[in-house]
């Protein structure tokens, strides 16, 4: 995975994530959550969340594996004072856009060129 460090990027890339692999849910307090096989996208949500909103995010391994026996990485944080920045309608420009769609790749696959979608 190449690090990029553009912060327009960055914030859509956590949009992106949020609408693929991540959930936004009340446990004591809202929380940004993402469970992923490749702890390169953990790895880089830290990095984006460092940049963007000074925050050190723990990266930890989830008590379960997958199906295929892969390990699944948790990426878990508070968001009450920043959740504003994680809607969709905060994707504005083309870095927004390139962020997202890179992360929403990341999260749920990649697409094959088919138009039959039968």
């Amino acid at each position: 995975m190449k690090i990029i460090y553009d912060k327009e990027f960055m914030l859509g890339y956590i949009i992106g994530m949020r609408y693929g692999d991540g959930s936004i849910y009340n446990d004591n307090g809202r929380k940004f959550r993402v469970q992923v096989i490749d702890k390169e996208i953990v790895d880089y949500l830290k990095i984006c969340f460092k940049e963007l909103f000074d925050r050190d995010i723990k990266i930890s391994q989830d008590y379960r594996l997958t199906k295929s026996n892969n390990m699944v990485w948790n990426f878990t944080t508070y968001i009450k004072k920043i959740e504003k920045y994680f809607d969709i309608k905060n994707i504005k420009t083309d870095g927004h856009k390139q962020g997202f769609v890179s992360a929403f790749f990341d999260a749920e696959g990649s697409a094959d060129g088919s138009t039959d979608h039968r």
